[in-house]
């Protein structure tokens, strides 16, 4: 699953704010938008290249499910309408080469399964209500010779390796609209530059990567605002549909903020599911975000939404404790995991003097959060997480966070202290304001 891990977090380097609008498509659209719907079933079919070991993995769901004979046939309960990752998997090596051997017969085999990854990955957005039925298909020109010699990074190089989705729900065909433009811009165009850039290149022992700064930021230069021109276009022809929302939604702060007449206007004409929508409302906290969220020392802070690792809601006030420090982090953040023991010795060295720490985590999937708490020993924190894309979550779109480890200090009134401070600075400010209190 690792590899599968890593088409959805493509770009480690959380504290680079600029990097955050320019992530791969996969991490653009995650987060389901409407209430609890039961008992609603949805069937996904379809044919793939017939390998050993192929699976169909739709992570937040838990599924994990061998094809039969390249054939996908299954049915899910309970779905609630909204956006899901899901790829089919051929096993890989650490290399990202197949582990496969061709017999004197002809036949692949399965050599070695020792890193399972995800070669087609798209999202696809489930509307029960509209749909029933959605069919899965590799695209065209996809074949098995194809597989078997896969590269490092086909996924973002090649439009080859991917998903076409088939289905009479509106939405889902709405989406995949949406989701080939940011596919195209965001993804293919970005590793086309790479490419260019690595080839012309004549530093000796040059290394790939090392050219993803300035392809994403020639891409940005080149192709953004197009991609932006037509997700307006696309908002203002399909007013009433919750996708027209999150088009608009899935705008970076900065370019929302040079046109935020633009995008207000469309939003204003927005009918029907779209305005029900949930990113209907993010967009709306988003957008307040931009007027007047600014977090200054003093200002009264609102506690965050969501609920504690083991699904309650969270309760919790101020009142009675010196100082909280609401810690913004994630599992994914490297930044962050590096940062928590320090929090976790000023934590035990001031706990019983009146100071504690909130983590509001960005994560969306709560395997991943719960597995970083143990793993960091953040057990004596207070948590809360509402478990939706990070920038698009209504926890970073309230406070206006772009980037993350991110943190503010609150008093026992609730009212910003510090914004942003490190654990050295914390030290000491705990070690002056909180000396003369017993433990």
């Amino acid at each position: 699953m690792a590899f599968f891990n890593r088409l959805l977090n493509p770009i480690h380097h959380c504290e680079d704010s600029v990097k955050v609008f320019l992530l791969n498509f996969v991490l653009l659209f995650i987060g389901h938008q409407c209430g609890a719907q039961t008992n609603k079933r949805v069937h996904l079919f379809g044919n793939f290249p017939n390998l050993p070991g192929a699976k169909v993995f739709i992570i937040p769901l838990k599924i994990d499910t061998p094809l039969n004979n390249g054939k996908l046939d299954i049915w899910l309960d309970n779905i609630e309408t909204g956006a899901y990752p899901i790829g089919i998997g051929y096993p890989l090596k650490k290399g990202s080469a197949p582990v496969y051997s061709r017999s004197r017969d002809g036949n692949v085999k399965l050599l070695k399964n020792d890193h399972p990854g995800a070669a087609l990955f798209t999202y696809i957005y489930l509307n029960p209500d509209q749909s029933s039925e959605y069919r899965l298909e590799p695209v065209k020109g996809l074949t098995v010779p194809k597989i078997l010699n896969y590269k490092h990074f086909d996924n973002y190089r090649s439009g080859v390796f991917g998903l076409d989705i088939t289905s009479n729900a509106e939405d889902t065909k709405l989406y995949a609209e949406i989701s080939k433009l940011n596919d195209q811009y965001n993804k293919l165009s970005v590793y086309r530059i790479m490419d260019s850039l690595y080839q012309k290149s004549t530093v000796l022992d040059k290394i790939y990567s090392e050219f993803e700064k300035q392809a994403k930021e020639l891409n940005r230069q080149r192709n953004y605002t197009t991609l932006l021109k037509a997700k307006r276009d696309f908002a203002r022809k399909h007013p009433e549909n919750p996708i027209a929302a999150l088009a608009i939604l899935d705008v970076d702060s900065l370019n929302l903020a040079k046109n935020l007449n633009v995008y207000q206007q469309i939003l204003d004409k927005m009918t029907g599911r779209a305005v029900e929508s949930g990113y209907y409302e993010n967009m709306k906290l988003k957008i307040a975000a931009l007027n007047g969220v600014k977090l200054k020392e003093g200002d009264a802070f609102a506690l965050p939404s969501g609920k504690t690792p083991e699904s309650a809601a969270l309760i919790y006030t101020p009142t009675g404790v010196n100082y909280t420090l609401v810690e913004f982090w994630a599992s994914w953040c490297v930044p962050c995991r590096a940062q928590n023991p320090k929090w976790n010795v000023i934590l035990t060295n001031y706990k019983n003097k009146g100071f504690k720490i909130l983590g509001v985590s960005l994560d969306q999937y709560p395997v991943e959060w719960k597995a970083a708490i143990k793993k960091d020993h953040l057990e004596g924190w207070l948590h809360v997480s509402d478990l939706a894309y990070p920038w698009n979550s209504a926890n970073a779109l309230r406070y206006g966070i772009q980037a993350i480890p991110f943190n503010l200090l609150i008093d026992s009134k609730g009212r910003i202290v510090k914004k942003n401070i490190t654990p050295s600075e914390l030290e000491e400010f705990l070690a002056k304001n909180l000396a003369t209190i017993e433990k």
